[in-house]
């Protein structure tokens, strides 16, 4: 296996950002067929003390289909070295740089059903009536997403681009967006960088469209700099930990993803 196949063998950096999700409609994040006596027919995903949970690969998914969409871009060939996959040329396939993790409700959901109803497109009339489990609106769901070896400029520009779309309701979370469910707001709760030194420096194919870049990170009291050109706010620095942690501003975070997409933009749809 060649060098340039090796992706994670070593971590220049790992980006950490906490999120919270706001569900603004009526959530539907299904479980299957109700199984159980008393059990709606379609439940929402819980983990086992009850609490709602909006899984990460479901997240990943849409982050990844819905950037996709709007740079127009190929995603089996142009997104595979954020999210991974099996790559020309690679002798084996790519992990994602990116893990989401599961977004769980900040309290236990109580059991709210809803009545839906199949029409039979033949005849008009009513074909099945069913139940269905939902998270009703204003509840919170805590969550994050783990960054490796990509650019702080690059999962910047992820973030503020996805949570756009969300926020605008462009795109939604979950199932029947047709009857209105699954409209939510992402907000950056924390931006946490850890890195092995002050200044650091390598190639990687990580990023959007890929092909090899030179990664060229500095630290100063103020701010973490990446490659003479993006410049983050230092709020917080924590070197007792195996890496030097420091907690970014989240207004400079945004506001730099904000010009990546921009960038992104000009290059896409040129």
């Amino acid at each position: 296996m060649s060098n340039s196949s090796i992706y994670f063998k070593t971590y220049y950096i790992i980006t950490k950002i906490s999120a919270k999700i706001t569900n603004l409609s009526p959530l539907r994040v299904g479980a299957g067929k109700g199984q159980k006596i008393g059990e709606p027919d379609l439940p929402i995903l819980r983990t086992q003390d009850g609490y709602a949970v909006i899984p990460g690969s479901s997240l990943k998914g849409i982050v990844r289909n819905n950037l996709a969409r709007f740079l127009m871009l190929d995603a089996e060939k142009e997104l595979s070295y954020v999210f991974g996959g099996n790559i020309n040329g690679e002798e084996m396939p790519i992990g994602s740089s990116l893990i989401f993790n599961d977004f769980v409700s900040n309290k236990i959901i109580d059991t709210y059903e809803r009545s839906h109803i199949r029409i039979n497109l033949a005849t008009g009339g009513v074909k099945n009536l069913f139940q269905v489990e939902y998270v009703p609106e204003g509840n919170e769901f805590y969550g994050s997403i783990l960054g490796r070896n990509i650019s702080i400029s690059d999962i910047s520009g992820i973030v503020y681009m996805i949570s756009n779309l969300l926020n605008l309701g462009i795109i939604r979370v979950g199932g029947f967006k047709s009857r209105g469910y699954g409209i939510v707001k992402l907000d950056v709760e924390n931006v946490q960088i850890l890195l092995p030194s002050t200044n650091v420096k390598y190639k990687t194919k990580i990023g959007i469209k890929g092909g090899e870049r030179e990664i060229n990170i500095t630290v100063n009291q103020n701010e973490i700099i990446e490659n003479n050109k993006y410049k983050f706010k230092i709020e917080k620095v924590d070197n007792n930990l195996f890496m030097n942690s420091y907690i970014l501003n989240k207004d400079s975070f945004i506001s730099v993803g904000k010009e990546v997409v921009k960038e992104w933009q000009a290059t896409t749809h040129a």
